[in-house]
């Protein structure tokens, strides 16, 4: 498993998402960002995707 993996799983954790990156990707949820990757660490996708909701 990698470092990002680790890190979305606790991030998924913390907001109550059970599941992969993958299923976070069908609920909307807040942009946590990931460093260095710029990715969402709850579904691993872009800050535009859909699924983002405002802050």
């Amino acid at each position: 498993m990698t470092d990002f993996q680790d890190r979305g799983d606790t991030a998924r954790q913390a907001q109550g998402i059970d599941g992969t990156a993958g299923d976070a990707q069908d609920i909307p949820h807040q942009f946590i960002p990931d460093q260095p990757t710029g990715a969402c660490l709850l579904c691993g996708l872009a800050p535009g995707y859909r699924k983002h909701t405002p802050a």
